[in-house]
């Protein structure tokens, strides 16, 4: 049986390819470059303060990301 892993195997599969990051991704990175707290983000983009953690949690593995700061200067090195 097969599992699909989504965009973060995927793309440790890729190497040397850009990550694909959705629209609510990039809506998320921007709100955490404004420095906008998760309970914020949560609020601002209407998601549950969990799915926030979720999504930045994928965003960090995505871009190799050690913290918030670092995820926000990946990104933005990545185009986000």
């Amino acid at each position: 049986m097969q599992f699909d892993d989504g965009p973060d195997t995927y793309w440790s599969r890729r190497p040397g390819r850009p990550p694909t990051v959705t629209e609510r991704q990039q809506k998320i990175i921007a709100l955490v470059r404004e420095g906008l707290t998760n309970p914020q983000i949560a609020s601002e983009i209407g998601f549950s303060v969990p799915t926030v953690k979720s999504e930045l949690a994928r965003l960090r593995v995505l871009l190799g990301a050690t913290s918030r700061s670092d995820l926000a200067t990946k990104a933005e090195r990545a185009g986000f």
